[in-house]
């Protein structure tokens, strides 16, 4: 009965196959702190600011945003170059962020830094066939923030303010 279903159906069987694998890679390709929506290709990104109850950060906060561009020259047995440009976001009401996409870059990383918290990576890549990712980054309290800003926040940013490659606008 199968094979007889197989010999009518052919080409059904096969895009049945494919979408359920496609599906199967898409779901798996991302944490689960991520859900995406279905697209040509990943266009903007949005998300909350959320603290360790929940609750949306929206006060003393600001999104490090990291585009990585990729220049065509690899010399012999080396990696891509990737040239990365970098800008802030502020979240908005209710801590609500959106960030868009370029559709040159092929990578994004973001860098969540908030008062009285440890700051919160996480890096988006380019993918077809996903158009929108949700995100709500979760952030975790600092007991010590004046040493966390002292010691790893004010480094991580002084990198961006002077490095003159990243074209980090005032």
């Amino acid at each position: 009965m199968a094979r007889s279903l197989y010999l009518i159906f052919p080409n059904t069987w096969k895009i049945v196959l494919t979408s359920a694998l496609l599906t199967g890679l898409m779901s798996a390709c991302f944490n689960k702190s991520v859900e995406f929506e279905a697209g040509w290709a990943t266009s903007q990104i949005e998300g909350t600011m959320l603290n360790s109850g929940g609750e949306e950060l929206e006060k003393d906060s600001f999104i490090m945003v990291l585009e990585y561009y990729s220049r065509f020259v690899q010399f012999e047995e080396e990696q891509i170059l990737y040239v990365p440009q970098a800008k802030l976001i502020r979240p908005g009401k209710g801590g609500r962020f959106r960030i868009n996409f370029d559709l040159r870059a092929s990578a994004i990383e973001t860098v969540f830094i908030s008062s009285k918290h440890r700051m919160e990576r996480f890096r988006f890549q380019r993918q077809m066939g996903i158009g929108e990712l949700h995100y709500e980054a979760k952030m975790t309290p600092e007991s010590n923030w004046r040493e966390h800003l002292i010691l790893e926040v004010s480094p991580f940013l002084e990198n961006f303010i002077l490095e003159p490659r990243y074209k980090l606008a005032p």
